[in-house]
């Protein structure tokens, strides 16, 4: 268990959720439901001040963050709000949706500056797992790893969702879930 985690310790996990925008194959269109630049939105309630979400953000034991995984400005985005709240909240904890599990260590490695991002990316798999341009992540990445934030790998090897998208959870060996 990472120190910041530990039982007692207050922290917020941010989880860089990706959200899939359906007209990715649209390239043109593919970012303008977005809200514009600059400005925050509550789905449901509209406009908000940034330090009102910042502070609610800061303030809760999760935050979710979405982009769109090829959208620079979404990544730009990000990294501003995760170096916000981490100046609110010195306990932050980074979950990322796109490592399985099995690549913890690579991502313990990488922000106790163990590994440079050539060796990180490979023992992360990344072309595997992700395969999106490292460039969009890479801030971030470097982010945590400069100010010591630990990084937590939160999904499953892409073969057990086939398996579940093919044969439902109860389809599946039970060690495999």
């Amino acid at each position: 268990m990472h120190e910041a985690t530990a039982p007692g310790a207050r922290t917020i996990g941010l989880i860089a959720a990706a959200v899939l925008v359906t007209a990715f194959a649209q390239p043109a269109r593919a970012h303008e439901g977005c809200a514009p630049v600059g400005v925050w939105s509550v789905p449901g309630s509209g406009r908000i001040a940034a330090a009102e979400i910042l502070g609610r953000a800061a303030a809760a034991q999760v935050a979710l963050l979405g982009e769109s995984h090829d959208s620079a400005d979404h990544h730009r985005w990000e990294l501003q709000t995760v170096a916000a709240l981490a100046a609110m909240h010195p306990k932050l904890v980074l979950g990322f949706e796109m490592f399985p599990r099995r690549v913890q260590a690579a991502l313990d490695r990488w922000v106790a500056g163990e590994l440079n991002e050539a060796e990180f990316l490979k023992a992360a798999d990344w072309s595997q797992v992700w395969g999106y341009d490292a460039a969009f992540y890479l801030p971030l990445f470097h982010f945590a790893r400069m100010n010591r934030i630990p990084m937590v790998a939160l999904n499953v090897e892409r073969s057990l969702v086939r398996a579940v998208g093919a044969k439902g959870l109860a389809g599946v060996p039970p060690e495999q879930r």
